[in-house]
């Protein structure tokens, strides 16, 4: 082994002590000298301890340190917590920590575990910040996520990907992350708008929701609408930002592979999106006197059975625009964008940038057809977002959709 490398490594090894340390010799600060069992010396050589271990080899040296340093650490707070009642076993284990993180730097991971001490630092000190959370969230919301994360981290995986049904057009896997996607929207946006109000919280959920699907925050947004009316205009302004995110997406996608089709593309989409954007300011000011900055948006952050609905409902339609195409063909570009743009605008817009769809037409030509897929995208997600929003939100969307629709249109037919 070569020496300098060993002493980098301990050298890592020894930060990594230390930068625990310092931050649990920081917290006791103002404690008498000799009455902390440890601080930012012991902690120090505990991480120095876990590197001579590490070099001695894998095995029983790192595990008798582990040992040796639990035994040490928790008799000394056994002895503090009979005198002062203070329970906490975090120093304890953050010494074992140490030890760990000093044996896996000399044992050939010195990055990783630099990075976790870091880590480990920063979630030590974020104390005040954890417990405050905790006593804000109530058994509903910490339910809601559990649900949630069952439906994403363990139902999900198992899906198959692959299509099923006529024209296999059903995909079981597409599907459920429709579902987990209207689903994690659903409690982002109830979390913003708790914490920030309707206007801020609300409008939050769209910007960010639109980067991951402008459907799905739709629907999402339509939800909270459905059970509190007086955050309708709110909704609707999250709906219509996430509707301007998608066309920024999609002039950003073509541009990237397609320059000159992406130039072409600008003048009707930024109508849409330019459109949109008033639009959003101007359901931000229609906002009603009862939106209260700390306005719970819903009863239920998490209800899975609307999230379902939703996605069989597009299935449906995805479905219905398979046989569409395979009934009329796709000979007609226009007539391929709205039934493509009826599920995902996205597919038909890398189809065309990238030449794999409509080769040898002009540009002209191309950005029309994204256009009429993205304004069939828009009308499609007004249409499902006043279905599940209800009249306050159908009397915004729809006439939001048709105002965008025209301001391409114009451009288009100019």
């Amino acid at each position: 082994m070569d020496p300098l490398s060993s002493v980098g490594d301990l050298a890592i090894a020894f930060g990594c002590g230390a930068v625990i340390g310092f931050e649990r010799g920081w917290k006791r600060r103002d404690d008498a000298e000799g009455s902390r069992v440890a601080g930012i010396r012991t902690f120090s050589l505990i991480g120095l301890i876990g590197g001579v271990a590490g070099l001695a080899g894998p095995g029983w040296p790192l595990a008798a340190a582990v040992v040796a340093v639990a035994g040490l650490l928790g008799l000394g707070y056994w002895r503090e917590a009979s005198a002062d009642g203070d329970l906490s076993l975090t120093t304890v284990i953050a010494g074992v920590l140490a030890v760990l993180l000093g044996g896996a730097a000399t044992l050939g991971h010195p990055l990783p575990a630099a990075m976790a001490a870091v880590v480990a630092t920063v979630l030590l000190s974020a104390k005040p910040f954890t417990h405050s959370l905790l006593r804000r969230i109530d058994a509903q919301e910490m339910l809601a996520a559990l649900r949630l994360l069952l439906i994403s981290v363990v139902v999900l995986p198992v899906l198959p990907n692959q299509g099923y049904g006529p024209y296999g057009a059903l995909n079981p896997f597409e599907m459920w992350l429709m579902v987990v996607a209207i689903a994690g929207l659903s409690f982002v946006g109830y979390v913003a708008v708790r914490l920030g109000g309707a206007r801020r919280g609300v409008l939050f959920a769209g910007v960010f929701g639109g980067l991951v699907s402008s459907t799905a925050t739709t629907l999402a947004l339509a939800r909270m609408a459905k059970a509190a009316a007086e955050i309708a205009p709110a909704a609707a302004a999250g709906a219509v930002a996430a509707w301007v995110v998608m066309c920024a997406r999609v002039v950003l996608i073509v541009h990237v592979l397609d320059p000159a089709l992406g130039i072409a593309l600008l003048p009707a989409i930024g109508a849409m999106a330019g459109v949109g954007v008033l639009l959003v300011l101007w359901f931000l000011r229609l906002r009603h006197e009862g939106d209260d900055h700390r306005a719970h948006p819903a009863q239920n952050p998490f209800e899975i059975g609307n999230a379902l609905r939703f996605a069989v409902l597009l299935g449906v339609i995805m479905l219905l625009s398979r046989w569409v195409e395979d009934r009329f063909g796709t000979s007609g570009l226009e007539v391929l964008a709205v039934i493509s743009g009826v599920a995902d605008v996205d597919a038909i817009t890398l189809s065309i940038a990238s030449g794999d769809t409509g080769a040898g037409i002009g540009l002209g030509a191309a950005a029309r057809v994204i256009v009429i897929a993205a304004v069939t995208n828009n009308l499609v997600k007004a249409g499902l977002g006043a279905y599940a929003g209800g009249r306050a939100l159908a009397t915004r969307l729809v006439p939001a959709a048709l105002l965008m629709t025209g301001a391409a249109a114009a451009v288009v037919l100019l």
